[in-house]
């Protein structure tokens, strides 16, 4: 009779003798796994409250596609790093004191950006696309902070 690799349960075939024993192993086998897997899961639990944590925020906008304009993201604390995710792979990372962004995938590859507290703030162009305002283009947006 052949076993699985991780756990060594039983794998049968057709002329295998299924007896219960094997069943029984097997099942003390799995509930072995689980409750250690709990017991981990606990444990990391209370290791990770000891070291603190990062905050995480989200939202999203909608690009205008106007030209000339600033766009603003207010956040509700200063983060240690800002996400923009846009169309096409296009990404802005940037953290507070910044003042430019690289915008991948585009012919600049370079966006002014500001910061005022928690407020992160670039102009646009004509090129809105590039300049993460793409009309209609939903972007996504993700802060960390540590605690």
């Amino acid at each position: 009779m052949a076993e699985t690799g991780n756990y060594q349960l039983k794998q049968w075939e057709k002329t295998d003798r299924i007896q219960m024993e094997d069943f029984n192993t097997d099942n003390a086998k799995t509930d072995q796994a689980l409750a250690q897997q709990r017991d981990d899961l606990v444990a990391l639990t209370a290791a990770m409250a000891l070291y603190g944590n990062c905050k995480i925020w989200t939202t999203s906008y909608t690009g205008t596609g106007n030209a000339v304009t600033s766009r603003s993201l207010q956040f509700p604390w200063v983060p240690a790093a800002v996400l923009i995710i846009g169309v096409d792979g296009r990404t802005v990372l940037t953290t507070p004191g910044a003042t430019t962004a690289v915008v991948p995938f585009t012919s600049t590859g370079i966006m002014s950006i500001s910061w005022s507290g928690t407020t992160l703030t670039w102009q646009t162009d004509a090129l809105g696309d590039i300049r993460m305002n793409q009309k209609d283009s939903v972007y996504q947006v993700i802060a960390w902070a540590s605690v």
